[in-house]
Formats: C-alpha cells, structure tokens, sequence
C-alpha cells in the first residue's frame, strides 16, 4: 500500500502477508505525505523488504503487528517527521534485519514489544530525539521490560552483540549503549 498525499486518510485494519507486490520499493505499508497521518491496527507479514514507512508525515503508528523475515529488512521506519507509536508489536528474523529504524524525527515510543531471534533491535541516526516508555525487548531465553522512559538521541545502533537478554543473563555494552544503562525488569 503506497500513499502519496497530503492529509490522507488513515489505513486501519489492513492484513498483508508475504509482500510481493510492491517489488519497486519491498515495503508493505508507505506513507509519504505531509500532515498528520495514521496507521493503525494492521497486521504485515513479510519476508520481501520493510514493514511500515512512515516518510515527510508527522501522525500516529499504533496497534501494529509487524513480522519481518528478511535480512537486512525493517520493521517500522520513522523518517523525517514527529510520531507518535504506540502499542506495536514487532518481529525480527535475519540477518541485519531491524524492529526499528529512526531517521532524522522524534516523537514518543510507548508499549512497543520487540521480538528479536537474531540480529538487531534499534537504529538511529544523528538526527533523532525520541523517548521510549514500557519497552520489552524478547528473544527465546529472555525478556527485558524497561519501564521507565528511555531518552535517545543521536546516532547509534541497539544489536544483539551490544544487548543480548541471553540464557540466564543479559549482556548490555552501557559504553556504548547508555540509554539503556538504567533499571529493568527481567526474566528468564
């Protein structure tokens, strides 16, 4: 679903799985458009590029759930705008593949899940500011859930080699990774 326009109206409820169509941009979900957009309760599966994009619009990512089997694919995109997200569930497979990627914006994140089997969780670049709030990060041996808000700006990368909820502990690089230096609840 590719939507080009100015104060478009909200996609709500679509299901996609195993995106083939869009074979020019491998994303089941764009919005590029200025205003204050939304996309709502959806489900994507896909395992032929990135989930959700959200480019040039400020609004709203909520109650998604987003399975991404690719390498090197993305879940959720925030580029260039103030959003919103809340309430999404996002899941990762392959290789240098990402639940969630910032590109010069900011906004609030809140209630996001992200299930991670292999490689990454997070990227961003020098030109975001965003505040996470009752994150969970999951793989198959553990689950972190940061309650408190997190604080991220600037550019860095949250993989599995730098926080890794492993069997019986959790790794965390805090040199590289302060934000998430901080209090959490974990279990095994």
């Amino acid at each position: 679903i590719n939507v080009y326009s100015r104060n478009a109206p909200s996609i709500s409820g679509v299901q996609t799985v195993d995106n083939r169509i869009n074979s020019v941009s491998s994303i089941a979900i764009v919005y590029y458009a200025n205003g204050n957009n939304s996309i709502i309760n959806n489900t994507v599966t896909t395992n032929n590029g990135n989930g959700i994009y959200m480019y040039y619009t400020d609004g709203n990512v909520s109650g998604n759930v987003v399975n991404i089997t690719q390498q090197g694919a993305t879940a959720i995109v925030l580029s260039n705008s103030r959003h919103i997200v809340k309430d999404n569930v996002v899941s990762t497979r392959g290789a240098t593949s990402y639940g969630l990627s910032l590109v010069a914006g900011s906004g609030q994140i809140n209630n996001t899940i992200f299930n991670n089997n292999e490689s990454g969780w997070i990227t961003s670049d020098s030109s975001t500011n965003y505040t996470l709030s009752n994150t969970t990060f999951v793989t198959p041996n553990a689950t972190v859930i940061f309650r408190p808000k997190l604080n991220v700006s600037g550019a860095f990368t949250v993989t599995r080699a730098k926080f890794n909820p492993g069997f019986n502990r959790v790794f965390l690089n805090s040199s590289k990774l302060t934000f998430i230096n901080t209090s959490a609840q974990i279990t095994f």
